[in-house]
């Protein structure tokens, strides 16, 4: 039998390759436990699930309280927490971006971006060195006639 030739194989590489297959096929089976019964309430679960991350969270409007399963709820639960992927590839365009952005875009605003600090900036008292007048909220000196309070 170790002699025998298949499609220009051994039978003992097919007999490993279907034992290769089986195992992976094993482990992709879910465990018993992970699988629901049929007496389990989905919704019940969808909804302390929800009441469990908002423990961590500290929001949980009145609309989602018992709507844990309703897609709106699934909806606006996502707009406030990106997946992982999401925030990762963020990241990673972060790092190609930024490097481009800071020396091809904001290079020609150099000089005005120095010339902003050198006028706008404010001797705080007690040792706490120069700030960006604006940060001290000094009106009278940093205002902008132009804006007179509107947003």
């Amino acid at each position: 039998l170790l002699h025998v030739q298949l499609w220009g194989r051994n039978l003992l590489w097919y007999a490993g390759m279907a034992g290769l297959v089986y195992s992976v096929g094993k482990a992709l089976l879910p465990a018993k436990e992970a699988t629901p019964s049929v007496t389990r309430n989905l919704f019940e679960d969808m909804d302390s699930a929800l009441k469990y991350v908002s423990q961590y969270t500290h929001y949980y409007p009145e609309h989602w309280k018992g709507r844990g399963w309703d897609a709106k709820v699934y909806q606006s639960f996502k707009r406030f927490f990106d997946s992982k992927v999401k925030l990762f590839l963020f990241e990673l365009a972060a790092l190609v971006l930024a490097p481009y952005i800071l020396f091809f875009k904001l290079s020609k605003c150099a000089p005005a971006i120095c010339e902003f600090c050198l006028v706008s900036k404010a001797r705080m008292a007690a040792g706490g060195g120069d700030v960006c007048g604006f940060s001290t909220f000094d009106f009278d000196t940093f205002g902008d006639e132009a804006w007179e309070g509107r947003t």
